[in-house]
């Protein structure tokens, strides 16, 4: 076996060497010779601008070669209503980067739109750190809106060993954006804040934005199979320790399981904004030395539709 498995390494290993010796490289297109201008790929082409916020946004241009002052046109391609962004931008002379700011101050309010940026072409270069044209999505919110004011959250467990009561709290909907809370999330005094990425499914998977720490991000993708973030207080960076019933038994820990690899389909956690229904499945430390599988059972009456265009 072992002089059939190196023999057929070797096959391959001398096709792999005549295909490339046979195939012509060709070179990539050639480019003027540009001060390579171009847009940072780093920089969030998403922007969700709350009513009361200041409503500006920066963005950074680079260039490769910085020996001269130069004026750079921007192309508009698309700009929404509302928005005021300059159409060209400043370099002076070994200047690396400049910034240029969009204000979306006469933006109206429950709207949104793409700014599409372009460099002009005399001063590009698709070879450059970055890209020639930026596409951001711009978002002027009014806030945070009440979806509904009866969401009941149930509480189920592995073995039924632990009996909490069911909390009565308010979900809320980000106005002009796929975002919702529960508010004081199982009686911990934090927000739970997710995203619906596909809201027309039987079973939407939920994606958690705040209060949340990516289990993969502490130990790696391949040691999280279920797609788990650690409930997390954002604010004073810390692993909230609560009680769900106001009793001496305390939640040290907890997990929130989104999916399991191959089956986001049919996820452990769940949310039909639609509907009314959904499933957050968790895993708890209590302070007692138990843990558990616990799942949250929600139920709610939406007062309206907030993927209604």
């Amino acid at each position: 076996m072992k002089l059939i498995y190196k023999s057929s390494i070797l096959t391959a290993m001398a096709l792999l060497m005549v295909s490339c010796s046979e195939d012509k490289w060709k070179s990539g297109p050639e480019v003027a010779d540009t001060m390579g201008v171009y847009f940072n790929l780093l920089e969030n082409s998403d922007i969700l601008i709350l009513e009361d916020a200041d409503r500006q946004a920066t963005v950074t241009l680079g260039r490769e070669k910085t020996d001269e002052a130069a004026t750079v046109p921007l192309k508009i391609i698309s700009c929404p209503e509302g928005v005021d962004v300059p159409t060209s931008v400043e370099f002076e002379a070994g200047q690396k980067t400049a910034s240029f700011q969009v204000s979306m101050k006469d933006m109206p309010l429950s709207t949104s739109g793409n700014l599409i940026m372009k460099i002009d072409p005399a001063y590009s270069n698709i070879y450059a750190a970055g890209t020639s044209e930026m596409n951001m999505k711009i978002t002027v919110s009014a806030g945070w809106i009440l979806l509904a004011d009866d969401l009941v959250l149930n509480h189920s467990y592995e073995y039924n060993t632990y009996k909490f009561p069911e909390q009565v709290t308010s979900l809320y909907a980000l106005d002009g954006a796929n975002r919702f809370k529960i508010t004081d999330f199982m009686n911990s005094g934090l927000d739970f804040v997710f995203t619906v990425p596909t809201p027309d499914e039987v079973y939407p998977y939920i994606v958690p934005t705040t209060n949340c720490i990516l289990y993969e991000d502490l130990y790696g993708a391949d040691d999280d199979d279920y797609h788990s973030w650690y409930f997390y207080d954002t604010a004073t960076a810390s692993y909230p320790v609560w009680s769900i019933d106001n009793s001496e038994l305390l939640v040290n820990y907890m997990t929130i399981d989104s999916y399991e690899e191959g089956s986001i389909s049919n996820p452990e956690t769940y949310v039909n904004i639609l509907e009314g229904t959904g499933t957050i499945s968790t895993f708890i430390g209590f302070s007692n030395g138990d843990y558990k599988y616990h799942w949250v059972v929600l139920s709610f009456n939406p007062k309206f539709n907030p993927f209604a265009k």
